[in-house]
């Protein structure tokens, strides 16, 4: 199952909104930035996207986690 797909079967409380949006903006962020680094006009350019691309995976990771500790699916 993909993270978009998870974040559909989260419960339906308030406390959980924030994070069901949060992780659907960290996971799909990756991709866009690697295409913007894909074009970069210089290697610092490219450096610079990729390492966006990194901290936006770690951030998914870490909601991840916290579902995962929430014990909610």
């Amino acid at each position: 199952m993909n993270v978009i797909q998870l974040t559909r079967h989260l419960p339906n409380q308030i406390a959980l909104q924030n994070l069901q949006n949060q992780i659907s903006r960290s996971c799909t962020s990756p991709c866009l930035n690697y295409a913007e680094a894909v074009s970069a006009f210089s290697d610092a350019q490219f450096s610079y996207r990729m390492s966006i691309c990194l901290r936006e995976l770690r951030e998914t990771n870490v909601n991840l986690k916290i579902i995962k500790q929430l014990r909610v699916l």
